[in-house]
């Protein structure tokens, strides 16, 4: 009975994890994609930009622009350890807003 307690108990913790991780991406969904749908990716100098300068003037590298979508949208606290884009500086213009 310990046993299957201890089980039921780590499922638990498992289900509700997993759900506040999906809530948190289903909250940020409308604020990355105003970022990620006018961005345009250009292999030839490997940068993300947007056209016209909306919603941001410049280029940035792909771990740049994927860590400013992830913590603008609220979950770049869930960025893998040991993934580029952690890891990655954005420029001043680019801090994530409280």
């Amino acid at each position: 009975m310990v046993l299957a307690a201890l089980i039921l108990a780590g499922t638990l913790f498992v289900v509700r994890d997993d759900s506040r991780e999906k809530a948190a991406e289903q909250a940020g969904e409308a604020r990355a994609d105003q970022l990620w749908r006018p961005a345009h990716y250009c292999a030839a100098c490997e940068s993300v930009f947007c056209p016209g300068g909306r919603p941001w003037a410049g280029r940035l590298t792909p771990e740049q622009f994927k860590k400013l979508v992830w913590t603008r949208a609220g979950y770049g606290d869930q960025l893998a350890p040991g993934d580029k884009a952690k890891d990655a500086v954005l420029p001043d213009r680019f801090v994530p807003e409280p």
